[in-house]
This record gives C-alpha cells, sequence and structure tokens, in this order.
C-alpha cells in the first residue's frame, strides 16, 4: 500500500514544482516592474512588500525557483522509477517456457 501511494504521488511532486516555478516568474516580473516603474507610486500588494522589503527580488525569486526546481526533479525522478519494467517470467503455457530458466 505504501508502495502504492508514493508511486502515485509523483505527479504531485511535479505539479507543485512546475506552480512554484511559474510563482517565482510572476513574482520576478512583479519586482522587477516595481524597481522600474516610471511612476512614482506603484501599487503592490502587503504581503508582496513585506517580503521585498525583507529579503529583496533576487533572494525570494532564487529561494522559490530553487525549491521548484528540486520538486520538478524529484517528481520526474520518481515518475521514471514507478514506470521502471519489471521482468517478467513466462507462464508454463507460453511457448518460450521452459523449467530450466533461471
Amino acid at each position: 500500500m505504501a508502495e502504492e501511494k508514493k508511486n502515485s504521488a509523483w505527479w504531485k511532486e511535479l505539479l507543485v514544482g512546475l506552480v512554484m516555478l511559474a510563482v517565482t516568474g510572476y513574482l520576478y516580473w512583479e519586482f522587477y516592474s516595481f524597481e522600474n516603474a516610471a511612476e512614482s507610486t506603484r501599487k503592490m500588494s502587503k504581503v508582496l512588500a513585506v517580503i521585498y522589503d525583507s529579503v529583496g527580488k533576487n533572494l525570494t525569486c532564487g529561494a522559490l525557483g530553487s525549491i521548484g526546481i528540486v520538486l520538478t526533479l524529484v517528481g520526474i525522478s520518481n515518475f521514471i522509477k514507478s514506470n521502471k519494467k519489471v521482468k517478467v517470467i513466462p507462464h508454463k503455457t507460453h511457448p518460450n517456457f521452459s523449467f530450466n530458466q533461471e
């Protein structure tokens, strides 16, 4: 049961990783446009303003992007592991069956 549950979770890891990469792209664009705004006042949500003031654009986007890349790679790795071929032992009714197989 646990093995089956682990094999079915690869798509969740992949999806969360890709969503985090998309959020990273959005945040980078939002912070960049905030920094380069021609207007003297540009509105930004309070949550983004606190994050931007606390750690800045590069650390925020770098951390989220790194986590997104790791989750995406883990999801791909688990997908590959879950789809590996298992050795099939032919049934005795199969034409290539022999009792001396190892």
